[in-house]
């Protein structure tokens, strides 16, 4: 069981040889990928220091003059190489307006703001029952600039038809997971399209999924149940870990996500004098940071009296 920190420290050596640790992290409010160099010699003392900033509040409060002023963010340009994965952020915004495609007009040069500050996809989603998160809008992004654009991108929009589709799917160097996802950006496209009335048909509708392996979670053993919970070896292994322990056994008795888990505050305990509740209101999401849970309501979870009082309070 793995919890994802807000931040990654990645190691990088400079011209003259040295090596410094960079923390890389998300900001919340715009979405783009920010970086700092913490002056730290190793990844413990990084890590150490970085964790220490997140949790005295925002991670970076006051940057220096000498990196305020520099770019961080990854530059605007066509990924290639080691950086290919890294997502593209767009400053200025633009009109979010749907506009009827020009016929001959490219796909590259009419979805080109699509998924970006201003997008009308999104934007025609924002009030409605589902709107799209960071993440789903991240990921249709990054579809677009590193296959469709590449390789579809030249092609009027008004021309791409489903065998196009069908053939670009197959030539993408990924697993049938990542293939039919990026076949599912066209149709999100296409889809938008066709839902106001600018094309006669989606390309990519009832194109044929690839058959995608599944996951298969495996259970804890008898011998690893028993070394993590029995009380007699409790302290072997949870001794300097009070927060990862309440939150297993808050995950072990009530089959709570660890993603909600993860988003429980001290509001979220309820007292009362014959029974102890958990308020599950929202889910951790290192990009969206506190967001709905996957049902997208909250429900009331209840817990047991030695939980609340020797866990919860004292831990989570």
């Amino acid at each position: 069981m793995r919890f994802k920190q807000a931040f990654t420290i990645t190691r990088k050596v400079r011209p003259s040889g040295k090596i410094t640790w960079i923390c890389r992290y998300r900001d919340p409010s715009s979405g783009d990928i920010e970086e700092f160099c913490t002056g730290k010699t190793s990844r413990g003392a990084a890590r150490k220091f970085c964790e220490d900033l997140f949790g005295a509040g925002p991670l970076v409060p006051e940057l220096p003059p000498f990196v305020a002023g520099r770019s961080k963010s990854v530059p605007d340009s066509s990924p290639t190489g080691a950086d290919s994965h890294r997502i593209v952020p767009i400053q200025s915004p633009t009109s979010s307006v749907l506009r009827t495609p020009v016929p001959g007009e490219t796909i590259k040069d009419y979805f080109g703001n699509w998924f970006r500050p201003g997008c009308p996809y999104c934007a025609a989603r924002a009030d409605s029952e589902r709107p799209r998160s960071r993440r789903h809008i991240e990921n249709q992004r990054r579809n677009l600039d590193l296959h469709l654009f590449p390789a579809l991108g030249s092609i009027p929009v008004l021309e791409l038809s489903r065998n196009q589709v069908i053939a670009w799917r197959a030539k993408l160097k990924m697993g049938p997971r990542g293939r039919n996802a990026a076949a599912q950006t066209v149709g999100y496209l296409y889809g938008e399209l066709l839902r106001n009335g600018m094309v006669a048909l989606n390309p990519a509708a009832k194109i044929y999924k690839l058959p995608e392996p599944h996951k298969t979670v495996d259970l804890l053993s008898q011998l690893e149940f028993e070394s993590l919970f029995n009380v007699e070896t409790l302290a072997g292994y949870w001794h300097d870990k009070p927060l990862h322990f309440a939150a297993c056994l808050v995950i072990a008795q009530t089959g709570l996500r660890i993603s909600e888990v993860q988003a429980l505050r001290g509001q979220s305990l309820i007292r009362e004098a014959d029974s102890d509740w958990l308020v599950v209101e929202a889910a951790w999401d290192r990009l969206e940071l506190r967001n709905r849970t996957k049902s997208g309501k909250g429900r009331r979870v209840p817990i047991t009296t030695e939980l609340a009082t020797n866990r919860f309070e004292q831990g989570l």
